[in-house]
């Protein structure tokens, strides 16, 4: 019951994403089965494994995270692509079911750190990343700290927990050179409405450093052309303001040309498919890793990592740290500072090389 409140609380009041609330849903209820499972077995009852399967699923958490073959496979399927992006009534069935809450006696006043951190040390046991167990323990975290302001616990219990140590991990980006080649090569795209759009789709996600579901909500009237500038609306409902270049402007009329010559079905929406519908996230993934793939040095090939781009060549080009800060919509500048760290091993790899007194008598 609690946690189908929460995720409405997510949904209507904090105006998360589809995705996010199904990642909040999935470790919320991993959560709870583990808890049910080990308060039945203190109490004297048999659990025969539901609480383990719940929280460790080793192998479909790790295929869930990792799974490149099925992501693959999902991210070909339009249908199925959706319904797992937004899948409202899934979700809401999923998150409700206060019976099962009510079946299974999960009383999150009664859940103590010692039961919180036998969950994460399981988790770990199962082999599950450090990065992996920080997103579900911070999800427990919001999760007490949504209960706390409800008055159904005194205090979060999950508040003063760490979580397991992460190594970092610098942000995959395209070299320059590598992405001007990119854009420039002509012989790449197709030359019907598909290959114009793929080719403005991939150059304007670089030139923004947008995120995906910002690209896919962008209308015709966020655009303004007279000051060559995009209203993109983020995370959180936030609205910022970017700036483009003459050339992206030529760039953009032409697209919107060859998009209201060819698509009959007249859209508010910027980027659309052939039948006049509105980009979806994996139909996105599946332009982006296409064409990066044709990069042989390219080993990530996400949307993202043209969001990573745009940040790290701002940053080399003498940006100021604040500025890419509001440019990618990053609500702490702790989040833009790791791009620091990536133009930092640029330049520690470029001294090695240029410099006559950095090799070593061994090199």
């Amino acid at each position: 019951m609690w946690i189908e409140k929460f995720i409405q609380y997510l949904r209507y009041e904090r105006n998360y994403s589809p995705r996010t609330e199904i990642s909040y849903f999935r470790d919320l209820t991993q959560f709870k089965e583990f808890v049910t499972g080990e308060q039945v077995e203190e109490q004297g009852g048999t659990k025969k494994g539901k609480g383990r399967q719940g929280e460790g699923q080793p192998k479909g958490e790790r295929q869930g995270e990792g799974q490149p073959k099925r992501g693959r496979q999902g991210e070909g399927q339009p249908k199925r692509g959706r319904q797992g992006e937004g899948q409202p009534k899934r979700g809401r069935q999923g998150e409700g079911q206060p019976k099962g809450d009510q079946q299974e006696r999960f009383y999150p006043g009664e859940v103590d750190q010692r039961l919180i951190r036998h969950w994460l040390a399981t988790l770990m046991e199962e082999g599950l990343t450090a990065r992996t167990v920080n997103r579900k323990l911070s999800a427990v975290k919001s999760f007490y700290r949504y209960l706390q302001k409800q008055g159904v616990v005194e205090h979060n219990v999950a508040e003063s927990i760490p979580g397991p140590k992460a190594s970092k991990r610098l942000p995959s980006f395209v070299n320059p050179k590598e992405m001007s080649a990119l854009l420039d090569d002509e012989s790449l795209y197709t030359d019907d409405f598909r290959g114009v759009r793929d080719r403005f789709l991939i150059e304007l996600l670089y030139v923004t450093g947008m995120r995906r579901a910002e690209l896919i909500a962008l209308k015709d009237n966020d655009i303004d052309l007279h000051a060559s500038t995009l209203k993109v609306t983020g995370k959180g409902n936030k609205q910022r303001i970017i700036p483009f270049s003459n050339d992206t402007k030529e760039k953009l009329q032409h697209y919107r040309t060859v998009r209201d010559e060819n698509i009959k079905n007249k859209t508010d929406f910027l980027f659309v498919k052939e039948d006049g519908a509105p980009l979806y996230p994996k139909l996105v993934y599946n332009i982006v890793h296409a064409y990066l793939g044709s990069i042989p040095t390219q080993t990530k090939k996400s949307p993202h990592v043209l969001r990573h781009s745009f940040a790290t060549g701002m940053l080399n080009n003498g940006a100021e740290l604040n500025a890419v800060k509001e440019l990618l919509g990053h609500a702490s500048l702790a989040s833009t500072e790791v791009y620091t760290h990536v133009t930092f091993e640029e330049m520690k790899k470029t001294y090695k090389l240029a410099h006559p007194r950095a090799k070593t008598k061994e090199e």
